[in-house]
């Protein structure tokens, strides 16, 4: 049997810190918050990389994942082909998830 207080005391937190964060992101500048989110997906990247046994640079996929949107990433990284294509390819795939 389901916790019925317990759920919604855990829910109300939830719904608490999602508010939290909304304000706090409305707080940062968009460049940042564009840069944050470019960290995050490098990271996803990676990792699935990782699994797949290829290990690029961190910075290069940053700086590939930076190059799309013009986000300014503060750094001048030259990034290869073949990463330009497996950021492309892996950040499809995790935008937008298949099955």
């Amino acid at each position: 049997m389901y916790d019925v207080e317990h759920i919604e005391k855990h829910y109300e937190t939830y719904e608490l810190q999602n508010r939290v964060t909304d304000i706090v992101l409305g707080i940062i500048d968009q460049n940042v918050r564009n840069r944050m989110h470019a960290r995050s997906l490098t990271d996803e990247i990676l990792s699935s990389l990782e699994i797949e046994g290829e290990k690029i640079s961190y910075d290069t996929v940053y700086s590939s994942l930076c190059n799309r949107p013009g986000i300014d990433s503060g750094m001048k990284v030259r990034t290869a082909r073949y990463t330009e294509d497996l950021t492309t390819i892996l950040t499809q795939r995790i935008l937008v998830p298949t099955g």
